[in-house]
C-alpha cells in the first residue's frame, strides 16, 4: 500500500508509514489524501490535477486507488464527486477507482463509487485508563464550529451547566467560519453574543489537545454529550463518539439521525435517551441537562442504561483487534469493493 498526501500545492508527497485507518483496504491499494475532496477550499482542482498527472507519470499505479474523504467532510456535491471520480481514472488506467466516505448518508445512498468508510471504529486509540467517575455532565469542544459555540453559549448563559457540576471546554477564538452553518447564524447573532466569553472556557485547563485518549476528566462524568463534526445533512461519525464509547460513558451525540441509524446498523446502541440534539435543534441537550440537574440524579440514570454502555464497549475494538462491529460491515464493505 502506497500513501500520497496532495496537501502541498507543490506535489504529492509519499506518506511513509500512515496505514492505522486504512488497515482493512487492500494491500495493493494506494490512498489519496489531502484532495479537494475535503479541502476545496484551500487547493484548487487545477493543481490537484497537475500534481496528479506528476505522480502518475511516475508509472504510479495498483489495483484499487482510494481517494481518502473517510476523517473531514466531504466538501462537493454528490454530481461533483462522480463527476471528478471519473476524472481521476483517467489517470489510473486499469484500477478500481473510489471515494471513501466518512459521510454517514453514503452508507444508504449506494453512490457507485463511493464508499461510506467508518475511519472512527478502524484507527487504534490507546488503551482506555478509567478514572474514579465523578461530577454531572462532560462536554469537550476542541474545534470551535458554530453549532459547538452556539450549544456552549446556549447552556452558559441560561446557566445549565456550570463548573461546579459539569467538565467541559469550549475555545472562542480562531472561529470557523460562522456563514457554514446559515440556519444557526440566522437564529442567533453568535459574532456579538461570542464577543461577551473570553477566549477559552475550561474546567481542567489543557491546552485543547486533539487526541485519541479518554484522559481528560469528561470522559468519566455521568453524562457525556458529544458534539460531532457536523449536526446536519453531511454527519459524520469521528473519534469523538469512539470516545465515549471506549470511556464507557453514557452519552448523547448531536448530530443528525443519520449518524444514530449507521451505529445501528453496526450493532451499537446509541440511543440513551429518548431524542438527541440535531443541525438547530438543541432543545434535547438542554432537557437533558434540567432533568439530571444533579450529579447524583445522572449517575443513577447512567447505571439503568449500564447494559448499553456495556454492549457498546464490548462490540467496539480493542486496540488493534478490530470488535464485532467490523463484521456487521465487511460484507457491505466487500460487495462495494466487488462493483467497482
Amino acid at each position: 500500500m502506497k500513501v500520497f498526501d496532495f496537501r502541498n500545492p507543490n506535489g504529492a508527497v509519499e506518506v511513509k508509514g500512515l496505514t492505522n485507518a486504512y488497515r482493512i483496504l487492500p494491500d495493493n491499494s494506494i490512498v489519496l489524501l489531502g484532495t479537494p475532496y475535503t479541502i476545496v477550499d484551500q487547493h484548487s482542482w487545477e493543481s490537484y490535477y497537475k500534481n496528479l498527472k506528476t505522480l502518475t507519470d511516475q508509472s504510479i499505479n495498483d489495483t484499487f486507488v482510494f481517494i481518502e474523504a473517510a476523517w473531514d467532510p466531504l466538501l462537493i456535491s454528490t454530481p461533483e464527486c462522480i463527476s471528478h471520480l471519473a476524472a481521476i481514472k483517467e489517470f489510473f488506467p486499469g484500477a478500481k477507482v473510489a471515494v471513501l466516505s466518512s459521510q454517514c448518508q453514503h452508507w444508504f445512498d449506494n453512490i457507485p463509487g463511493v464508499i461510506y468508510y467508518p475511519s472512527f471504529g478502524i484507527i487504534v486509540y490507546d488503551w482506555p485508563i478509567f478514572q474514579t467517575r465523578s461530577k454531572r455532565i462532560g462536554c469537550l469542544n476542541r474545534h470551535n464550529s458554530p453549532h459547538r459555540l452556539w450549544l456552549m453559549h446556549s447552556l452558559l448563559s441560561e446557566k445549565l451547566i456550570d463548573s461546579d457540576r459539569d467538565v467541559f471546554s469550549v475555545g472562542f477564538t480562531s472561529l470557523y467560519d460562522l456563514t457554514a452553518y446559515g440556519k444557526i447564524s440566522h437564529r442567533v447573532d453568535l459574532d456579538d453574543e461570542l464577543k461577551k466569553y473570553p477566549p477559552q472556557i475550561a474546567t481542567h485547563p489543557d491546552n485543547f489537545p486533539n487526541d485519541y485518549t479518554i484522559n481528560h476528566p469528561a470522559w468519566h462524568t455521568a453524562i457525556a454529550v458529544v458534539t460531532e463534526t457536523r449536526p446536519g445533512n453531511d454527519t459524520l461519525i469521528s473519534e469523538k463518539t469512539a470516545k465515549a464509547i471506549i470511556s464507557k460513558s453514557c452519552f448523547s451525540i448531536y448530530m443528525a439521525e443519520t449518524g444514530y441509524r449507521v451505529l445501528e446498523e453496526l450493532g451499537f446502541e446509541p440511543r440513551f435517551f429518548a431524542e438527541h440534539a440535531s443541525e438547530t435543534n438543541i432543545e434535547p441537550i438542554k432537557e437533558i441537562c434540567r432533568q439530571f440537574d444533579t450529579e447524583s440524579a445522572a449517575m443513577d440514570y447512567r447505571q439503568s442504561q449500564i447494559h448499553k454502555i456495556n454492549h457498546n464497549f464490548e462490540w467496539f475494538s480493542k486496540g488493534p483487534t478490530l470488535g464485532p462491529w467490523y463484521d456487521q460491515y465487511k460484507l457491505k464493505f466487500q460487495q462495494a469493493l466487488e462493483c467497482l
